[in-house]
């Protein structure tokens, strides 16, 4: 049986260059729940002195909350994502820059009980190798008292509609065939990547999907690798971060206003479109009232164990 491994940081560096306007698309699946998730986070960030991002992507996150903390560290897998972050903050905040590294959720390179609060916006533990280690890092970087409040993609059914697809297309400047699979709680891909200046970059270019892959593909690529995401049910994610050794773990359901982003009715796509962040927050206002496994993505708020007493700047 072929080995799968978590996407690795060559092909989060190829999607660099284009995901800011992948993220920013209507289309985007976790468009809608983006928003409510750093709502999520602006919470778990009051008081917070020191503080640790995971999963950074280009920035978006980071800008958001970046105010919100005496000292941020901002960290992703991907070197290029880090420098494509920097140079975002550069161009929106000028100077003032948190600190960037580029690090992988199990290998957090930081000190034990060094931040009084954690957290990612992007489904970052969904990639990760090893979810229980990724876990174990981020309790152990958190000093007695501290906070995390990371988001994961969530095992519902609303998503089935997205699963499954083999496509050619471009990864920034990056010719690639990729094949996505749903199985059960886990997202497999298989990525191939073209010869350049094959005759077949040009179905790239324009973004064609088929049915299954060609029977004369080989002959077109260089290399290939396997990677896998894992989808999350709400009370598995609970049991996972309880068992890291978390207290007061609460798994928050967001991105419902997806329903209305695919809705046939035109009135509730512009009504959504018109008054989205109103209506994000209204839903984190209701969330005892939603049901987490309809929800596009799942946001977990957790405590370590031990008394708060907040670092220095």
């Amino acid at each position: 049986m072929r080995r799968h491994h978590s996407l690795p940081p060559n092909y989060w560096g190829d999607l660099s260059s284009i995901w800011d306007a992948n993220i920013q698309s209507p289309t985007f699946p976790f468009h809608v729940a983006y928003f409510e998730v750093d709502l999520w986070i602006t919470s778990m960030l009051k008081g917070c002195g020191r503080a640790l991002e995971i999963g950074c992507g280009t920035g978006g996150s980071t800008s958001v909350h970046r105010g919100e903390t005496s000292h941020l560290v901002a960290t992703d897998l991907s070197p290029d994502m880090v420098r494509r972050t920097r140079s975002n903050l550069a161009r929106i905040h000028g100077q003032e820059m948190p600190a960037l590294a580029v690090a992988t959720i199990e290998h957090l390179p930081f000190r034990a009980n060094t931040f009084d609060t954690v957290y990612g916006r992007g489904t970052a533990l969904s990639y990760a190798n090893d979810t229980p280690a990724a876990l174990r890092e981020i309790h152990r970087v958190l000093r007695p008292g501290g906070r995390v409040a990371v988001d994961t993609m969530n095992a519902a059914p609303l998503i089935e509609s997205l699963r499954g697809r083999n496509a050619f297309q471009m990864m920034g400047e990056t010719p690639v065939y990729q094949e996505v699979r749903d199985r059960g709680t886990w997202r497999f891909y298989r990525v191939f990547y073209l010869k350049p200046g094959d005759p077949w970059v040009r179905y790239c270019r324009k973004g064609t999907d088929v049915k299954a892959r060609p029977e004369e593909l080989g002959a077109h690529v260089n290399s290939s690798h396997s990677s896998r995401a894992r989808y999350f049910r709400p009370h598995e994610l609970k049991r996972l971060v309880e068992s890291a050794g978390f207290c007061e773990v609460a798994i928050h359901p967001v991105g419902h206003l997806y329903y209305a982003q695919k809705s046939h009715n035109k009135w509730a796509q512009q009504f959504w479109k018109e008054h989205a962040e109103d209506l994000s927050r209204l839903f984190v206002e209701l969330e005892a009232h939603l049901r987490p496994e309809t929800a596009v993505s799942l946001v977990v708020t957790a405590r370590k164990r031990g008394l708060s007493h907040p670092s220095p700047p």
